[in-house]
């Protein structure tokens, strides 16, 4: 997920599979901690999940 504007990047820190680790914007690297996709779920909606953990993006403190 690239910023159009900085070119940075949502990555996660050292590859990081542990649930509830925190996404950083980082330097495009090309490397896989920056890989994410989208993967349809109920109702039309959809997951963004990181392609090395399979962990989905989240935002913190919000009730599912």
């Amino acid at each position: 997920i690239v910023n159009n504007s900085s070119g940075k990047v949502l990555d996660v820190p050292q590859a990081s599979e542990k649930p509830g680790t925190r996404v950083v914007i980082w330097d495009k690297n090309y490397r896989w901690n920056q890989r994410w996709f989208f993967q349809k779920s109920s109702n039309n909606k959809y997951l963004i999940k990181n392609l090395v953990s399979g962990q989905c993006l989240d935002i913190a403190g919000e009730s599912k």
